[in-house]
């Protein structure tokens, strides 16, 4: 999405005294809705720092605002998360971005998963708060699963054949994922929601620089993805998580039906894993020391 692909936002709101572009996502709010009036009253709520979590800014993330559906008048809840910057740049620029972009390209990702039939929740639109000549702040807002829990949570507490059902179901829609092209940047087990209920729904959030293209992911991008994902899990282990061998299993036969494929990319994660605990192992305990 390069400046000139940057489409008109659907309006443009005064709040708190300052420049509040709105980009809505395809989103029919119900009629008895006035979106202008929604996107003002969450806006204000959220730039005076109103239903912030408590765990807002925790491991490099942005605040994440959250709205049950009656105070706001609504039949749903909401939550509003803010962009941030990672690593040096977090210290540089913390919640400053210079453009629109990588705002606008979640949204893009996130409805286009949505197409793909993969659970996620709804998006309802990204917001671009002017920052004079410092640039953009970033908020992405969508409907809240109240009643979910991570996919860490949930591992700690279900039973084993729910944890196997579950892994199996994140390993074929990811699988649905790369092979439409999109590279889940963020793919760890905070970012998986599993609903309530004998189903035990599976929902991906926070598409944050992941990417989109034309054609499926090459086999060494797939790779990546699922050495991402492994890791996380590994990290939740290592801090007293429940992760069996049988459960990434489970997750990898999902991903890849075919016995021989099956067998292939173990090894090939298996070789690549061990290399890459060398550095990000030791990266644990310091953080936790």
């Amino acid at each position: 999405m390069n400046s000139s692909s940057l489409p008109p936002a659907s309006s443009c709101l005064q709040i708190n005294g300052q420049t509040c572009l709105i980009y809505e996502a395809a989103f029919r709010f119900p009629q008895e809705i006035d979106s202008s009036s929604f996107w003002s009253r969450i806006m204000a709520a959220v730039l005076s720092g109103r239903n912030r979590s408590s765990r807002a800014g925790a491991a490099g993330r942005g605040a994440v605002c959250f709205f049950s559906g009656p105070e706001l008048g609504l039949s749903f809840a909401v939550a509003v998360r803010q962009y941030r910057h990672g690593g040096l740049l977090r210290r540089l620029a913390g919640e400053r971005f210079l453009s629109r972009h990588r705002f606008l390209r979640e949204l893009e990702v996130h409805q286009r998963v949505l197409r793909l039939g993969v659970p996620a929740p709804q998006p309802l639109g990204v917001v671009a708060v002017s920052s004079g000549r410092w640039g953009w702040r970033g908020y992405f807002v969508s409907c809240w699963l109240p009643e979910s829990v991570s996919l860490a949570g949930f591992l700690g507490s279900a039973p084993v054949a729910a944890r196997l059902r579950v892994l199996a179901t994140i390993g074929f829609r990811l699988r649905r994922l790369h092979d439409a092209g999109i590279y889940y940047t963020d793919l760890q087990v905070l970012n998986i929601l599993v609903g309530p209920g004998p189903d035990h729904e599976v929902f991906f959030i926070d598409f944050d620089k992941s990417t989109r293209s034309s054609s499926p992911l090459t086999a060494r991008r797939r790779r990546a993805n699922l050495y991402r994902f492994l890791r996380s899990l590994e990290k939740f282990a290592s801090r007293g998580g429940r992760w069996t061998a049988s459960e990434q299993a489970a997750f990898l036969q999902a991903y890849e039906p075919d016995p021989r494929k099956y067998l292939e990319l173990c090894r090939k994660l298996g070789r690549g894993l061990a290399w890459r605990r060398l550095f990000y192992r030791p990266g644990w305990w310091l953080n936790r020391s």
